[in-house]
C-alpha cells in the first residue's frame, strides 16, 4: 500500500498563557464526487497532533434519494485493526449543498434550555445539532399572537441580529449571513409582548482531544441510494497538538 501522508506544520495559534500552539489543515476526503458504494480516504500519518476538528462539505447530489456516511477511521500502525472515532462521526443521509462538524456527542457542542423574561413570553425552545457555538437572545418586536408577532435573534450575545423575523412553530436560527447553525427554534402558540427576551447558549467546544485517537487516520464515505447515486463532498480537517 502506499505510504501514508505525512502531515506538516502549516499554521498555529497562540493560547491565553502565550504558548504557541501548532497546527495544520488538510483534507482526508478532498472534493470529489463518490460513486454508489464505499470509497476509503488516503492514509495520514498524524505523528504528534492529537486534536482532530473536521468539517465535511456537500455541494452537490444525484440520484433518487442518495445518502453520503462518512467515518473517520484510526489506527496505530495505519494497516491494521482501524476503528471508528467515536459512535456519532458517521452523518447519514447527507443532502446538498450543506456543511457540518463531525464531533463525538459526548464532547461536542450541547444546547442549553431558554430561559424567557417580561410578560408572559412564550417558550421557546431548541431543537438540532449545533454547527457553531451560539450565545443565543432573541426580542419581541411586535407583540401578538403567533403569526403575527415579530423577533429578531442573535446567535452572539446581541451584538448582530438577524430581524424582522415572524413567529412560527419553527424557526430557523441562522447566522447574521444567511448561514446555518444548525438549530431550530420551537415557538409556543402564546401571545407575546414588546418586553419578551429569551436566552440560552451551546456548552462545549467545537475542538476537543478525541482520546482514542491513534497515530494513523483515514476517512471513509459510503453512497447508498437508488437511480445511480453519487454525491459530491469534501471533509477538510484541522490538527493541532494538545
Amino acid at each position: 500500500m502506499p505510504a501514508p501522508e505525512q502531515i506538516p506544520v502549516t499554521s498555529g495559534f497562540h493560547r491565553g498563557d502565550g504558548l504557541f500552539v501548532p497546527s495544520s489543515q488538510f483534507h482526508l476526503l478532498p472534493p470529489q464526487t463518490f460513486a454508489a458504494g464505499q470509497t476509503i480516504g488516503k492514509v495520514h500519518d498524524l505523528g504528534f497532533m492529537a486534536s482532530l476538528r473536521c468539517l465535511l462539505a456537500v455541494t452537490a447530489k444525484a440520484g433518487s434519494n442518495p445518502t453520503l456516511d462518512v467515518s473517520i477511521q484510526t489506527s496505530e500502525d495505519g494497516v491494521n485493526d482501524w476503528r471508528v472515532l467515536g459512535s456519532s462521526l458517521p452523518l447519514p443521509a447527507a443532502t446538498a449543498p450543506t456543511q457540518t462538524f463531525l464531533q463525538c456527542t459526548d464532547v461536542g457542542l450541547a444546547l442549553t434550555a431558554v430561559t424567557e423574561s417580561g410578560t408572559t413570553p412564550p417558550d421557546i425552545a431548541f431543537t438540532g445539532t449545533p454547527l457553531v457555538p451560539i450565545n443565543f437572545r432573541a426580542e419581541c418586536t411586535t407583540g401578538g399572537a403567533r403569526g403575527t408577532a415579530v423577533i429578531r435573534t442573535s446567535i452572539d450575545g446581541g451584538i448582530s441580529w438577524v430581524e424582522s423575523i415572524l413567529s412560527a412553530a419553527t424557526i430557523p436560527l441562522t447566522a447574521p449571513d444567511g448561514s446555518a447553525t444548525g438549530v431550530t427554534l420551537t415557538y409556543e402558540n402564546v401571545s407575546a409582548n414588546v418586553d419578551n427576551v429569551w436566552r440560552g447558549r451551546t456548552a462545549g467546544q467545537e475542538r476537543r482531544v478525541l482520546n482514542l485517537l491513534g497515530r494513523y487516520v483515514r476517512a471513509v464515505a459510503r453512497v447508498g441510494g437508488t437511480g445511480g447515486p453519487t454525491m459530491t463532498a469534501s471533509l477538510l480537517v484541522d490538527v493541532v497538538r494538545p
